[in-house]
């Protein structure tokens, strides 16, 4: 409105540009150096947590298999003697399968938002 009161004077209109170009420019800058900020941040949390998802998850898979090998174990031993823990050996068999499934499907739901934050991040 103040530039529409001043149209008629054409070195007003022009120093009134300038400042608002000056201010425009500034603002841009600020928010640039936020944006930085922002991005330095996710990459950071990025970086930080990427190494600790697979650990974890290796030594859940990894205690996942060998419980499978000493249930597989278990299992052929005492088909062998005839006893009758064989269901509950079945039983512990679909635990370890439900677990893994789980604990994949939690792998995959953090390395999905890993990738979103990198993907925020750029």
């Amino acid at each position: 409105m103040k530039l529409l009161a001043n149209l008629s004077d054409p070195k007003s209109v022009l120093d009134e540009l300038k400042t608002n170009q000056q201010n425009i420019s500034k603002k841009t800058i600020n928010e640039i150096s936020q944006r930085q900020w922002i991005k330095d941040t996710l990459q950071g949390i990025s970086e930080w947590i990427s190494p600790y998802i697979d650990w974890g998850f290796f030594i859940a898979w990894t205690a996942a298999l060998i419980l499978l090998m000493y249930n597989g174990i278990l299992l052929m031993i005492k088909s062998w003697t005839g006893a009758s823990e064989v269901a509950k050996i079945k039983w512990r068999f679909m635990n370890i399968a439900i677990w893994v499934i789980i604990i994949s499907s939690i792998y995959i739901i953090l390395r999905v938002f890993v990738w979103f934050i990198n993907y925020i991040a750029w």
